[in-house]
């Protein structure tokens, strides 16, 4: 009797952000694609044609098949202009201001953020036609789209429409619908269009216990996906800077992501004299040097503080990796707690001990991830004393020996590592590992 042919099973990953293009959102779809490949016979990736024109990083994206939907949105105008700096994202100072604040406001709501949003009309319709054209050939089973933008969630809801049979993952790295601030128009109208979008996924992922919580409203299947800590096939040689260096490469974000109290208790220790000032360097690098600045002008630190303003991949992991200790700012709200950055999972690759700082109430799921890996400390608004006690202790281990050891529980680390987070991940959808053909 023959045996019957195994079937095949291709993934279509959808994402505005996949490298070369320069973003935190990037580097998560590009380690889902790369670590799906295992467990499927083939990886496409549908993308935008801005990646040929936004700032890229260097990746290796040879072992995917990958197709670009023809686009025209905001970014494209904008990064045309051969005048203007090429961005992938827009300054905290100038999200400030009243006028782009609203523009921001009405592009990221429904029915805005599919006709002017990133990707945008253009974006939705060429993806859709190619993959009826030129995609669909492939015998895709399984598709998996990345929020943000919402034009990929949006094209996978037009090929799950059509094709049912196909299996959905819909990836949530961040709440549509904020919580905290005032970021969409008339909020009840946005979850609903939410729901009648996400409840045709079969499967929702999210990065937080936290922010699944809020998207079972869309969808009863959450799965939380975190970001996971990237096996570099390069590994950067650490070279640790002179000075003890306290170091934070990332984004602020409005008022929520603060590090006014790092400032004022630094100023503090150098003022009693428990910390020499010209020993200190806190380091900041990425697109809001200007924000930073203003923190640190309301201090005398101006001296103790190297600003190098946005900066390569490669280039913010080297920092990451030489200072001594590496500052996390997130914030938490009453309603909204997990909001646990992509930049976590990066810091954790220096080994070195993590300072984080969240602006907000107790964010017990962030506390427990910080215990289990022994990775640093947690301080909150009012522990003063606590991140005082922190930074004298770290400055005098680093003044008698040259350096900050790690204290990071390497027995625990795997389970945050990209494979086993996309092998749990596969066993919730009910996908085993393929055994690829040489043919």
């Amino acid at each position: 009797m023959q045996e019957k042919q195994k079937t095949r099973r291709n993934l279509l990953l959808i994402t505005y952000y996949f490298p070369p293009v320069k973003s935190i959102g990037s580097v998560r779809n590009f380690n889902i694609a790369k670590h799906y490949l295992p467990f499927f016979d083939s990886v496409s990736v549908l993308t935008t044609s801005n990646r040929n024109i936004l700032p890229t990083e260097n990746f290796p994206t040879n072992q995917f098949h990958v197709y670009e939907a023809a686009t025209y949105d905001y970014r494209t105008a904008k990064n045309k202009n051969e005048k203007v700096e090429k961005k992938t994202h827009f300054s905290e100072e100038l999200k400030s201001n009243f006028f782009v604040k609203s523009a921001i406001r009405l592009i990221d709501s429904f029915p805005f953020n599919l006709i002017f949003g990133e990707g945008g009309f253009r974006y939705i319709r060429d993806g859709f036609q190619k993959y009826e054209n030129e995609i669909h050939k492939n015998e895709i089973t399984h598709i998996h789209s990345s929020y943000r933008p919402y034009a990929d969630h949006y094209i996978a809801y037009l090929i799950k429409k059509k094709y049912p049979e196909i299996h959905w993952t819909a990836d949530m790295r961040d709440l549509h619908v904020d919580l905290s601030v005032n970021n969409v128009l008339i909020k009840p109208f946005q979850h609903w269009c939410n729901q009648r979008i996400l409840s045709k996924a079969n499967v929702v992922t999210t990065v937080s216990e936290g922010l699944a919580m809020h998207l079972k409203r869309y969808n009863n299947n959450i799965f939380v996906l975190r970001n996971g800590i990237q096996i570099s096939e390069n590994p950067i040689t650490k070279k640790k800077f002179k000075k003890f260096s306290i170091a934070y490469t990332g984004s602020l974000f409005r008022d929520k992501r603060d590090p006014s109290l790092l400032f004022e208790i630094v100023e503090e220790l150098i003022t009693s004299n428990s910390i020499v000032k010209d020993d200190v360097d806190i380091i900041y690098a990425g697109k809001d040097s200007a924000k930073w600045n203003q923190y640190l002008n309301k201090t005398k630190l101006a001296h103790s503080s190297t600003i190098h303003g946005m900066v390569s991949r490669s280039e913010a992991l080297a920092i990451q990796n030489n200072c001594h200790v590496n500052i996390l700012l997130t914030y938490s709200s009453k309603e909204l707690t997990g909001n646990i950055t992509g930049k976590f999972y990066e810091y954790l690759s220096s080994k070195n001990p993590i300072l984080l700082m969240i602006n907000g109430p107790r964010d017990m799921e962030f506390e427990n991830i910080m215990e289990d890996l022994s990775a640093g400390v947690v301080i909150y608004n009012e522990d003063k004393e606590k991140l005082k006690d922190f930074i004298i202790s770290k400055y005098q281990e680093w003044k008698s020996t040259g350096n900050v050891k790690s204290t990071l529980n390497l027995n625990n680390i795997e389970k945050y590592k990209w494979p086993h987070l996309i092998e749990t991940l596969a066993n919730h959808i009910e996908i085993n590992t393929c055994t690829k053909s040489l043919a």
